[in-house]
């Protein structure tokens, strides 16, 4: 999963999990809304694996477990373990998402227009383990892009 589900997504795709334009969007809220022109009749394989995975593991937690206090204790750290592997695949979904406008608009800069491109993994992220006082600062992820014009 760590390189095969970046390579799958895409604006337009037949596979909810790997559309991006679908994955993406609100259900509640139009404002976040997107329709897609196409049909998510499709399944990829990994992601069904993955998911049987789960199914089996769960399955057999409870299935072999015979003390209800450890089994109750397992199959809570078996559904925290389900929440960061679908929070890091929503973060994978993101990343690309946000590369693909990064493209986009690099490719639509003209002349005389510059883009600086800051990304806190590139450039702050040395920075906390060279300075002291940086720790007690909140390090969430963070990007900053200038466009400047110069019209």
């Amino acid at each position: 999963m760590k390189s095969d589900y970046k390579v799958h997504i895409s604006q337009s795709s037949s596979v909810p999990d790997h559309c991006s334009t679908f994955a993406l969007s609100d259900l509640n809220n139009h404002c976040w809304k997107e329709a897609c022109d196409h049909d998510h009749n499709e399944q990829c394989d990994r992601c069904e694996q993955l998911k049987n995975t789960f199914a089996q593991i769960h399955k057999l937690i409870e299935q072999y477990q015979s003390d209800d206090i450890l089994r109750k204790r397992l199959l809570y750290k078996f559904k925290q373990q389900i929440k960061f592997i679908d929070e890091w695949k929503s973060h994978l979904l993101r990343t690309v998402h946000q590369d693909q406008a990064r493209i986009h608009v690099l490719k639509h800069l003209d002349y005389e227009t510059v883009m600086i491109y800051v990304d806190w993994a590139m450039k702050w992220l040395p920075l906390k383990y060279r300075e002291s006082t940086v720790n007690s600062f909140d390090t969430g992820k963070c990007s900053v892009q200038f466009i400047i014009n110069f019209s």
